[in-house]
Formats: C-alpha cells, structure tokens, sequence
C-alpha cells in the first residue's frame, strides 16, 4: 500500500512538471516560415509596385478589350494617351481563363518609370518617361470596384505623386487617404496631385 501510495505521488509530481513544462514552452520564441506580406513589403523596398485587377465578363460571349495609360497635370488636363495592351476576351479568347490585368510598376530614377501590363495573352513592358519637374514621389492606388460596361473607359488604377499640404510642416508631404479612389474622381486627390497616370481598361462586344 505504501509503494502505491509513493507511485501515486511520484506520478503526479511528474505529470505537473510536464505540465508546467508545456505551458511555459508555449511562450517560447520561434521562428515562422517568409509570408507573402514579407515578399510584398521586401519589393516595395526595391521599388516594386505589383497590382493585380480581374476582369470578368460574360465567358458566352465575345469582347475586344484594350487598356489605356494615360498621364495627366493637376486637374485632370491630358497630357498623354497611349494604348498598351489589345486583345479578345471572353467566348473566343485563345486562353480560356478569366481575364485579369496585372501591373508591375518600378521607378527607376526620379524621371524614368517602367511599367509592365500582363493579360491572359501577352504583355507589354512600358519605359515613361516623367518630366524633372515631377520627380516628386509617386505611388499607386486601386480604384472602387465597378461594372465593365461595354463602350465605357473603367479606370483601374491610380500612379501619382504625392502633394505638399499647407496644414502640414514646410517639408512634409501627403499622398490620398481614401483606402480605393472613387471611379468618378471626385476623390480628394485629383485636385491636389500636382501629375499623375490613370490606367484604364474598355471592352466592346465582338460583332460576330
């Protein structure tokens, strides 16, 4: 009985300190595996800006689609249009996957900006070229959601420089705090950046 009772005791002496064991090691530091959000702040340093945007339509029928890059001054006075990517979505689509735009954007120097345009079905890489006056920082911003329309340009994507503001001091500067830009543009904005690029998509429907 006494052996028993000697058992018992050392049984539940161990069974605590293993216990207390796991619960202390559960506050022990330890190393977690790269997550994309650490790829994505790693690129941002190296002047990476990756963005990308689906694009879905009706898969029964078929639409020409075509994205614009276009540069702009203070108040939405064009400077630039250029048409960078053209091809067939939907029903007679070479590759049947749902359309999307990815955008890649790198400043290269303070005048000097590579944009790369991904579809399904090519690419293009875009070398711009910013006027010295401008070589304040740019950044990029998603516009809200929308429908694609047919015959209607959608604007996708902001690239802008950021903007001196008076209620700041002397040498700061601010870029736009709404978290997606109003399609509309009636965002803050686009009466305060003194230059930027807006990329916008349109789809036709292909006449059979």
């Amino acid at each position: 009985m006494k052996y028993l009772l000697l058992l018992s005791i050392c049984l539940s002496a161990a069974l605590d300190s293993f216990a207390q064991e796991k619960k202390q090691s559960a506050y022990v530091t330890s190393a977690s595996p790269t997550s994309l959000e650490n790829i994505d702040d790693a690129l941002k340093i190296l002047n990476f800006n990756i963005y990308n945007i689906n694009l879905p339509v009706d898969s029964q029928k078929s639409y020409q689609m075509k994205v614009y890059l276009e540069e702009y001054d203070k108040g939405m006075k064009l400077k630039k249009s250029d048409t960078v990517r053209y091809e067939i979505i939907g029903k007679d689509a070479i590759r049947k996957v749902e359309p999307k735009l990815s955008v890649i954007i790198r400043d290269l120097n303070d005048t000097t900006i590579t944009m790369l345009f991904k579809t399904p079905e090519g690419e293009r890489i875009s070398l711009v070229k910013k006027d010295a006056m401008y070589n304040i920082k740019h950044m990029g911003k998603i516009f809200k959601s929308q429908p694609l329309i047919p015959g209607k340009k959608i604007p996708l994507l902001l690239y802008g420089s950021m903007w001196h503001d008076s209620s700041l001091p002397k040498d700061a500067v601010r870029f736009c705090m709404e978290r997606q830009l109003a399609p509309d543009f009636s965002s803050e904005a686009f009466t305060s950046m003194p230059h930027y690029y807006l990329i916008f998509v349109e789809i036709t429907e292909k006449l059979k």
